[in-house]
């Protein structure tokens, strides 16, 4: 049973999976929300039939090995329509997120572990934790790493972070911060916030 859960999130550009990375460097291990919520939409029947039940049954396909295959370019399309839409996705993602990450806590006997998410605060995921640890920059900054990152135009990622909550805001909720602009240091930073735990 772990002794201590730490919730790490940041806004896209933020440097949120680099310091995630980092931590798992340091041998702490990490809970990628993210990609554990992609695994669930093709392996758990029962999310898999409210999806289908959502979206249609377009919302998926079968691979050539037989394998369930997530249609993302129509999920994002329905995800992106408009905030209902990304509000009925989440409210039947969010809770097999919830009990996996839960459960996954139960077989763990590490002193501390990490609930890396995105949208921490806004899933009420920030619940399911002790502390929460946000990785901070500022939007320029963050808006030129995306767009070297991904591709996109700077319309594009403005567009994105529109859909996010404001950063700022969410730093007031977090019981520390992580400052990456660039010119900081981020493992000094990391060993101040989680030698407090590991000790």
């Amino acid at each position: 049973m772990v002794s201590v859960k730490i919730g790490l999130t940041g806004g896209i550009g933020s440097g949120k999976s680099f310091v995630a990375n980092l931590l798992k460097q340091r041998g702490i291990k990490v809970f990628d929300c993210d990609s554990m919520a992609k695994k669930l939409m093709t392996e758990d029947a029962e999310l898999v039939r409210k999806i289908r039940e959502i979206v249609g049954d377009e919302a998926y396909s079968f691979g050539t090995d037989g394998s369930l295959r997530l249609n993302k370019a129509l999920l994002a399309a329905f995800l992106f329509k408009n905030e209902e839409n990304a509000e009925i996705i989440n409210n039947v993602v969010h809770p097999s997120l919830a009990r996996v990450f839960e459960s996954w806590c139960e077989k763990n006997d590490d002193k501390v572990v990490v609930m890396e998410a995105a949208i921490l605060f806004e899933s009420g995921f920030d619940k399911l934790v002790d502390f929460t640890v946000m990785v901070f920059a500022n939007k320029d900054i963050r808006i030129k790493r995306a767009m070297k990152r991904d591709g996109a135009s700077r319309k594009q990622i403005v567009g994105r972070m529109k859909r996010q909550a404001n950063q700022a805001e969410l730093r007031k909720k977090a019981d520390f911060v992580i400052l990456n602009n660039g010119n900081e240091n981020l493992l000094s930073q990391i060993d101040l916030i989680f030698n407090n735990f590991i000790k």
